[in-house]
């Protein structure tokens, strides 16, 4: 969701890749359907595993639970570090539609982090940081 929620807010500021730890080929019923609520279709994605980009450069690198951050992979050219924890929806347990109530305040809350993080405010401040 983190993704698809960075395209669809910045895609014309950001080069984006994203992988998983440990990546699958199926995403989740219920991130299809609350991404499908702001108009965003991930159900033709599939998860990418985080090897696959060990030997690109990023400005950014980005991690979203506190699992990715230890066992992700040292991108010694990067310029920025970002973690954040964000609860799995997937760990929820709990009937369908208290599930989907869970992966929607998850996406919001991702979708906020964001905007505050990557936004355009956050990015005018680094360019300032960085003097340009």
């Amino acid at each position: 969701m983190a993704e698809a929620l960075l395209r669809a807010l910045y895609e014309d500021r950001y080069d984006i890749c994203s992988a998983g730890t440990g990546p699958s080929r199926v995403i989740n019923p219920y991130a299809i359907m609350v991404m499908v609520e702001i108009d965003v279709d991930i159900s033709v994605k599939h998860s990418k595993c985080v090897d696959d980009f060990k030997e690109m450069n990023f400005y950014y690198v980005v991690t979203l639970s506190d699992h990715a951050k230890e066992s992700c992979p040292l991108f010694p050219e990067h310029d920025v570090y970002l973690h954040h924890h964000f609860e799995d929806p997937t760990d929820f347990d709990g009937a369908g539609k208290e599930i989907l109530v869970h992966f929607r305040q998850v996406r919001n809350k991702t979708r906020d982090w964001i905007e505050k993080t990557l936004g355009e405010e956050a990015e005018a401040a680094v360019d300032k940081l960085r003097g340009i």
